[in-house]
């Protein structure tokens, strides 16, 4: 049930914090994936992405825990914009070294939380092997 609620709160957050920026006119599209990386990014690839991690998910029957929760809310968040305006809104403006600004949104946030943590466990279950 948990799980549940980490995935709806950002879901939720990450479009009322949009719809914000947009309406403070804060905000920069990003018509590629995360950063702006490979622009033009076609929304197919997203379905497909998403429609593998689910597969992934019913094939190993993974538990949905919360750091799928961060994960698939994090897509979906994104998705929501490519299907609404063909572009994600980012609107959190991150300065990067020897790059300039990088822009992202609460579901970047969530995706880049979600990986860490897959990372953090695929790391404590192989040093137990």
């Amino acid at each position: 049930m948990k799980s549940i609620f980490v995935f709806l709160f950002v879901l939720i957050a990450d479009q009322v914090t949009k719809y914000y920026a947009v309406l403070n006119m804060n905000w920069q599209a990003n018509a590629g994936i995360s950063f702006g990386v490979y622009p033009g990014f076609p929304l197919w690839a997203f379905f497909a992405l998403i429609s593998l991690l689910l597969l992934l998910k019913i094939i190993y029957r993974i538990k949905l825990d919360s750091t799928w929760s961060l994960f698939i809310g994090g897509m979906c968040g994104n998705l929501i914009d490519r299907i609404r305006f063909g572009y994600v809104i980012d609107w959190i403006s991150v300065p990067f070294p020897f790059i300039g600004r990088l822009y992202m949104n609460i579901a970047d946030v969530a995706l880049i939380m979600g990986f860490m943590c897959f990372t953090i466990i695929y790391i404590k279950n192989s040093s137990r092997e």
